[in-house]
This record gives structure tokens, sequence and C-alpha cells, in this order.
């Protein structure tokens, strides 16, 4: 969940997009909550511009590997 101008939006970032920032050395490893919050400014960023896009998915932001790719990770 992020906050836009004090509402909540539901946001969810996809596993395939985790494991893509932590790279090939296994995400089970140090566990997805550890990867989420060394990334969280990135994907907040992702986040943030789809929902300024308007980019949802039945009325989620959801951040997938492709996003990351059009930011350079």
């Amino acid at each position: 969940m992020m906050t836009h101008e004090g509402t909540s939006v539901p946001c969810n970032v996809t596993r395939e997009a985790l494991k893509r920032l932590f790279g090939s050395g296994g995400i089970a490893s140090v566990g997805q909550l550890a990867v989420f919050d060394q990334w969280r400014d990135q994907i907040e960023a992702v986040a943030s511009q789809k929902w300024d896009c308007s980019q949802l998915e039945d009325g989620k932001v959801i951040v997938r590997p492709e996003d990351l790719m059009k930011i350079g990770f």
C-alpha cells in the first residue's frame, strides 16, 4: 500500500520483479521483504510513475519486471 495525496493506493510488486532487483543470487536466502526494503525507493518511484500515468490493474498499481527494465534495472 502506498499513499498519494493522503489517499491509500493498493500497490503490489511481483516476485519476478524482486528477483530482477536482487539478481541471480537466490532471493530465498535473504527473503522477499529484505529485497523490497533494500529497493523500496526505486519500487515506489516506479509505482508512483505508473499511478501518475493511470496504469492500474483492477484498481491497483502492480510493479512488474518490465517496469524495472524501463528505468534501467
